[in-house]
């Protein structure tokens, strides 16, 4: 009768218990969950000027700058025998060390089809870029999301004769306000010798459906710079 009547206790505390968890999932805020696909298929087909404040090492010599990125008119090409858009992104930077100031300029080629989803392939540094797999950005995303966008392989050129490494870039969202989130994008491109070379890019994004650019951060042996765009 005893270990029965203890049953009972246990059992008839277990809706006070329920009812305690209840309450405590209910004080729980629901999570911010933004628009994140077609912000930066929006962000991709856009075009303009902005400027941008660099800080770091390049080229181990540490030091700052000002520039500008330069965002052209998408162009319509032939990219691997298919229709294609072609759109090309310039940062310069005007880089002051102890030993004098220089001027660093990067471009970046992609390659798009018409719905702006993923680059189809890209030329950087003037070594050719292909996507072997994609899968679209989710149409919303909450602090906590994460996943692979695309992947790709890296050629000597446009050849492809020899393959020089692959690349993979991946998506996370982080928390940032009450009304918007972070997306950081993350290309990490590995050489068949040498050294990853790491990329980030992070976007701030909004209630409004924009996407817009906080900061780049590029890290390579002997360079760690990141850029913020202003």
């Amino acid at each position: 009768m005893r270990q029965s009547f203890a049953m009972k206790s246990i059992w008839l505390g277990i809706p006070a218990i329920t009812l305690a968890f209840s309450a405590l999932a209910a004080d729980e805020p629901t999570p911010l969950t933004l628009p994140l696909g077609a912000p930066m298929s929006a962000y991709m087909a856009s075009s303009g000027t902005q400027s941008v404040y660099g800080a770091g090492t390049v080229n181990n010599q540490a030091g700052s700058g000002t520039g500008v990125t330069v965002r052209d008119p998408a162009v319509p090409v032939t990219f691997e025998g298919q229709p294609a858009l072609r759109k090309d992104t310039v940062i310069t930077l005007n880089f002051q060390t102890s030993s004098g100031s220089s001027t660093i300029a990067s471009t970046l080629i992609n390659y798009y089809d018409n719905d702006y989803t993923a680059p189809r392939g890209a030329v950087i540094s003037g070594l050719y870029s292909v996507t072997d797999a994609s899968q679209p950005l989710p149409a919303t995303a909450k602090a906590g999301d994460s996943g692979t966008w695309y992947t790709m392989k890296i050629y000597n050129d446009s050849t492809k004769s020899l393959q020089l490494g692959t690349a993979t870039v991946n998506y996370s969202v982080q928390a940032d306000t009450d009304s918007t989130l972070l997306l950081s994008l993350v290309t990490t491109a590995k050489p068949v010798l040498g050294t990853p070379i790491v990329n980030t890019s992070i976007y701030r994004l909004g209630a409004a459906g924009a996407a817009v650019p906080v900061k780049e951060v590029a890290t390579s042996a002997g360079t760690d710079v990141q850029i913020t765009y202003e």
